[in-house]
């Protein structure tokens, strides 16, 4: 078998469907799967007649190798040098041996491979083309097939990371695998700051939430003289406003921040106000010109 030279686009249903398809094989060849985690092993051994072999493979830390699939031996090698790596990293092993079987399924065509002609798979790509990206794609369905994951959700509170890492074991994958998962499935979404939302626009309205209680707290602190407190709520509320790209509310609480650092801070306040009037000319605001004047004003000052 070889490497085919040109791969076509597969839509990520055919995907799935690639990765059923496989499952139910190994179901009507060898045993019935019941329950997580898939055999990934035994249906690279014995379904697939793949060899599972360990070597010292060399590598860099730069451009580490975990494994790598050798079509003309028929065999998924993975590196003893990447030993503590997958000790260290829950599912890395299985979604490994899942994504060189994703390889083999979707990449392989009859033919003598060149002797030099392998699959790695490197920890930490950052780039990825378009074998890898369905490699990648079909690991994630071999390992966390729907037929499996929506039953094991029942009783299961995806805003608890604790629940979510106990699904993790349960499925053998990596957190950030079942994570992606999940999402895809639109029954959970996480932020950046790691908050579990059930889905993207729910955590949109928490931050909104969070965002208006912090310039609530902006205002009161500023009423009662508190100024640091004033200017901390402030801050907080506008980091808020950035990460849900609301150029509206981050546009008035920088308006409102930079008027508190008028006396203290007058180069910095003029930065915020700026962002204010940009925003205001590109929605034609009728304060818009008044409020530039004030600014330049300050400006001039300086």
């Amino acid at each position: 078998m070889q490497i085919k030279s040109h791969v076509p686009f597969i839509p990520e249903a055919d995907l799935e469907a690639l990765a059923e398809a496989l499952l139910e094989r190994y179901e009507q060849e060898i045993e019935p799967i019941f329950a997580p985690p898939v055999p990934i092993e035994p249906i690279a051994d014995f379904l697939l007649e793949l060899s599972l072999e360990w070597l010292d493979i060399a590598d860099t830390e730069e451009e580490p190798i975990l494994a790598y699939l050798s079509p003309d031996t028929k065999s998924i090698r993975l590196n003893e040098r990447r030993l503590p790596y997958f000790e260290q990293y829950p599912g890395a092993y299985a979604f490994t041996l899942a994504h060189e079987i994703g390889h083999y399924q979707l990449h392989l065509t009859q033919g003598h491979a060149a002797q030099d002609q392998v699959y790695l798979c490197r920890h930490r790509q950052t780039i990825k083309d378009r074998r890898e990206w369905q490699a990648e794609r079909f690991a994630s369905y071999l390992l966390m097939p729907s037929s499996l994951l929506w039953p094991a959700l029942d009783g299961v509170n995806l805003q608890s990371w604790p629940d979510l890492y106990q699904l993790r074991d349960r499925f053998n994958v990596s957190i950030t695998a079942l994570k992606i998962r999940l999402e895809e499935l639109g029954c959970l979404h996480v932020t950046a700051d790691g908050q579990l939302h059930p889905t993207k626009a729910a955590a949109s309205r928490a931050r909104r939430q969070q965002s208006r209680r912090l310039a609530g707290m902006g205002n009161f602190y500023q009423t009662v003289g508190e100024l640091r407190q004033a200017i901390e709520a402030y801050q907080q509320a506008i980091e808020l406003a950035r990460t849900m790209n609301d150029r509206r509310e981050e546009a008035f609480l920088s308006w409102n921040l930079g008027l508190l650092l008028v006396e203290t801070d007058p180069a910095r306040a003029v930065e915020l106000m700026l962002v204010c009037v940009t925003y205001e000319r590109e929605i034609d605001h009728p304060d818009a010109e008044a409020d530039a004047v004030y600014v330049a004003g300050l400006e001039a000052g300086q």
